[in-house]
């Protein structure tokens, strides 16, 4: 008697660790990779240039096949209304430690924005990094209407990533949105070669 009881505990014990197993190779399979420092794309949620080291930042709209996408498969439009399903999506807030290392990195103070002009190549993905280096809050906008759906908000000590695709070759202007901030000197420009 006492031998059953023990046979039938281990079996239980042996189907709950076979489950188990079971529950962790298809969660495994379904999840999307977190990290990938081994170069190339990645699928996880929160593209990041191919090639480059990379931690996906959650919220972040993918990259794939050189296209930044969106959370339904489509091609983000950088012309679309800022947070629509065809725009491209900022990060969640980060650490400045998450940032790609092939980002370009703005901070943003009542003193302006540093760098406040960068360059990029036209049609290539842009990894943009914007943090509040104070206690205000910043909105970095485009004014150029084919870069409308490109807006990166951040409260106060916040940082956020966005990646978009370069436009046409020629000189685009930033702003932080927020009423006055441009008149103080939050204005920037993207030169696209």
């Amino acid at each position: 008697m006492e031998t059953n009881k023990t046979t039938l505990i281990w079996v239980v014990i042996g189907i709950i660790a076979a489950v188990a197993v079971i529950a962790l190779i298809i969660f495994m399979r379904g999840a999307p990779a977190a990290i990938n420092n081994f170069g190339g794309e990645t699928n996880a949620p929160g593209g990041v240039i191919a090639g480059t080291p990379k931690i996906a930042l959650p919220g972040i709209s993918q990259i794939k096949g050189g296209e930044v996408i969106t959370e339904s498969g489509k091609i983000a439009k950088n012309d679309a209304m800022p947070g629509s399903a065809d725009a491209p999506k900022q990060s969640l807030v980060t650490s400045e430690t998450n940032i790609p290392l092939s980002a370009i990195k703005i901070s943003a103070s009542l003193k302006g924005f540093s760098p406040s002009t960068f360059e990029v190549h036209s049609g290539t993905i842009v990894t943009l990094a914007v943090t509040s280096d104070d206690s205000s809050s910043y909105l970095f906008a485009f004014e150029a209407p084919e870069l409308s759906a490109v807006t990166v908000g951040i409260g106060p000590g916040q940082t956020r990533v966005m990646n978009f695709k370069a436009p046409a070759a020629g000189t685009y202007d930033f702003r932080s949105a927020i009423p006055g901030h441009a008149a103080k000197g939050l204005v920037g420009k993207m030169v696209v070669k």
